[in-house]
């Protein structure tokens, strides 16, 4: 099966539950806060083969990237154990933002790009980032999702 036809990459996921779907127990909603207006506790980073995921508090500013020195102590998400030199992930390659009842994701001008759900994110421009959203950084491949 190759990844874009893994059931966390398929666009149907709005209208019906994921096919081998991880044992997470996070909701299935695509839009959780139009319901529920208060901001996730943490955010939830899955694997496209569903083998591997890590969960990360939020906090106002997220830098994901990969950590190689103590100069990269910014970098909150970490993604270095998921052979992310390799991917094609750079020091700083995105960051989220929380504010209010919102999170927001951004390229940090990386080498390698960040798609959110297929589409490339212009570089330093904020995309709304939502519950079930499937994001790429280089061509390490995530789905993310918000715990309450």
């Amino acid at each position: 099966m190759s990844d874009t036809n893994h059931p966390i990459y398929q666009d149907d996921r709005d209208t019906r539950p994921l096919k081998n779907q991880h044992p997470l127990n996070v909701a299935t909603s695509r839009r959780p806060h139009i319901i529920d207006k208060r901001m996730p506790k943490a955010i939830r980073f899955i694997t496209a083969s569903l083998d591997n995921v890590f969960t990360v508090d939020v906090q106002p500013m997220m830098v994901i990237g990969r950590r190689n020195s103590l100069k990269d102590m910014d970098v909150v998400v970490d993604l270095s154990n998921y052979d992310a030199y390799e991917m094609g992930v750079s020091r700083f390659h995105a960051m989220i933002v929380t504010i209010d009842d919102r999170a927001t994701i951004k390229d940090l001008n990386s080498l390698n790009g960040t798609t959110l759900n297929g589409q490339a994110l212009e570089a330093s421009k904020e995309y709304l980032l939502e519950h079930g959203d499937k994001v790429t950084f280089g061509q390490l491949k995530f789905m993310v999702a918000f715990v309450y």
